[in-house]
């Protein structure tokens, strides 16, 4: 661009507005200060590479080769607008619409939580489970799929299992068959649409359709009549067992107040009521009420993720201890773990 500047004796007339071309080292010095000043995040360096890689499309490791290079208009003023939109404290995520999880990259907006460390240690205690979850015969079950990083994962690490995939947010579930659309995993997870367990028990179709169009749900914890439900025919017959694994919302209210990070992700998607095990009591009452009334098949095991906070707080539940005659109840750090016993049954015989 040409930049012209008239001359009139003492006085300059500068016709187009100074541009000042950054250097990459120069960009990156002057938005970690802004993003430092803001106090608006606990890394501002490390978002500050991981926005310039993204708008420059480039990894950050050539932003350290390439630290003498000049950014262009275009490119300063995009970095420029993500910066702002950080130092407002929008989640890096989901500026960039985006987040890895188990090596696999997951489109993300406000529908959705943003992934956590947490929830990647959860795949992991399950993968563990190899040689009982690669199984024809059995369906994994991630109840609050969310943006499906959990479904999707488990779909890809075991070809051979079937995946059923709830959330109460069709928007939620319309980011989730996107991503599973993006992974290859499309065919192999049903996403059903409903409250917890509901949609197990009462859908009366094996697939819906995830329209555009805001629609949050609600938790109202109103009493499920079981005996108006029927089960998804892929989970009727003795010889197909399943798997429950999820991360529900187990934020405490009053902490959701004072955080204003997360300010910008579904509260749905956060709030466990006032001590976070208000919906985690709800699964449990549910799946209680499906087993004693022989509506639901009772699933080999359950992975629920939780803090330091909430695991304590979910092993005082009266429902947890209900289901401690069911299932051998351990924690694994973020992960609390149900696993079936072997019962006795009225005849004397062992049954699972």
């Amino acid at each position: 661009m040409i930049h012209f500047i008239l001359d009139f004796g003492i006085w300059t007339l500068d016709l187009l507005p100074h541009i000042h071309i950054m250097m990459i080292s120069e960009a990156l010095e002057t938005s970690f200060k802004k993003l430092t000043h803001s106090q608006c995040s606990d890394s501002p360096w490390l978002d500050t590479e991981v926005l310039l890689s993204f708008t420059v499309k480039k990894t950050r490791s050539w932003l350290l080769t390439h630290h003498n290079d000049q950014l262009n208009q275009e490119t300063n003023k995009r970095f420029d607008h993500f910066i702002m939109r950080r130092v407002k404290g929008e989640p890096v995520a989901y500026i960039m619409g985006e987040k890895e999880f188990c090596g696999l990259s997951f489109k993300v907006n406000t529908h959705v939580l943003i992934p956590r460390p947490a929830t990647e240690e959860l795949v992991e205690i399950v993968s563990k489970e190899e040689r009982t979850i690669n199984n024809e015969q059995l369906s994994l079950v991630d109840i609050g799929t969310g943006c499906g990083c959990i479904a999707i994962t488990l779909a890809k690490r075991f070809p051979a299992v079937k995946v059923i995939a709830t959330d109460i947010s069709r928007d939620a579930l319309a980011v989730a068959e996107e991503n599973a659309t993006r992974h290859g995993a499309a065919g192999r997870i049903t996403f059903l649409h409903g409250n917890l367990l509901e949609p197990l028990l009462c859908h009366p179709r094996p697939r819906i359709k995830c329209g555009a169009g805001s629609d949050r749900g609600s938790r109202n914890n109103k009493k499920i009549n079981f005996s108006d439900c029927f089960l998804d025919s892929r989970m009727r017959g003795n010889d197909h067992g399943w798997l429950l694994i999820t991360n529900l919302p187990y934020v405490p209210s009053p902490v959701i107040a004072e955080k204003p990070e997360l300010a910008h992700e579904p509260v749905l998607a956060l709030d466990g009521g006032p001590d976070g095990a208000a919906v985690y009591q709800q699964l449990f009452q549910q799946l209680i009420n499906g087993l004693t009334d022989k509506l639901l098949p009772a699933p080999i095991a359950l992975y629920l993720e939780g803090d330091n906070n909430i695991i304590p707080r979910l092993f005082a539940l009266p429902e947890t201890q209900k289901l401690s005659e069911w299932y051998t109840i351990e924690r694994q750090n973020h992960v609390l773990s149900f696993q079936q016993k072997t019962l006795k049954g009225g005849d004397g015989n062992e049954r699972e």
